[in-house]
């Protein structure tokens, strides 16, 4: 039987073939060789095909930055300027301030006061008179009224004499304490202003036996 080898030897039989015969295999031969040729070629442009491909492109796993967007501009606030602290007045600045009744009203100076039937300034009068004679240098520019009271014992006559000795006198007390004469005016009311009426009992009449001060002018 036959064998039959690739054609590095090309066919080998066992007994000589004929001339025929050997053509014949010759054929076959060269058809086998160039089918395996064929089939190898193609392998290997299949191999070179797939070692020379082109990488995959995958997409990439990594997510897409997050568009941001713009940042707002917010205007700044607009500052409102402190409001000033309030500074407190001067004593100045609330002299200035208040009227000749609210001065008055707070009563800057204190009355002095007369025994019954007297227009002689007492001790404690002339204390409080002091104390108004400061109060009037402080003040350079005022002028006040002194007015002459009496309590309601003796004639209208006799009362308006004698409530302008009051007035008079504390005058001339002013000016020996350094007040001009000329910011000192002096009038009488004798019995017709009395300041209590509750009683007749001497604790009220000697409120009534007075001279007031009233400032006319800053």
């Amino acid at each position: 039987m036959p064998s039959v080898v690739h054609r590095d030897v090309c066919v080998r039989l066992q007994f000589p073939p004929s001339r025929r015969l050997r053509r014949a295999i010759d054929m076959c031969c060269n058809k086998f060789v160039t089918i395996r040729s064929v089939s190898l070629l193609v392998l290997a442009a299949g191999m070179t095909a797939c070692h020379h491909q082109a990488p995959v492109v995958r997409p990439s796993l990594t997510p897409a930055a997050a568009v941001v967007a713009p940042a707002r501009v917010v205007p700044a606030a607009t500052r409102v300027p402190a409001a000033p602290a309030t500074r407190a007045l001067t004593e100045d600045e609330v002299f200035a301030r208040e009227s000749l009744d609210q001065l008055n009203a707070a009563r800057p100076l204190g009355d002095a006061f007369f025994d019954y039937d007297s227009a002689t300034i007492r001790a404690e009068a002339q204390a409080s008179l002091a104390k108004d004679a400061e109060w009037l240098r402080r003040w350079g520019t005022t002028k006040v009224t002194v007015s002459g009271h009496c309590d309601e014992r003796g004639t209208p006559e006799y009362n308006l004499a004698l409530g302008e000795e009051r007035a008079a006198a504390v005058r001339s007390y002013l000016e020996s304490l350094g007040i001009a004469a000329d910011r000192i005016t002096t009038i009488s009311y004798g019995k017709e202003r009395p300041f209590c009426t509750t009683s007749e009992d001497d604790r009220c009449l000697s409120q009534n036996r007075r001279g007031h001060f009233l400032v006319t002018a800053k």
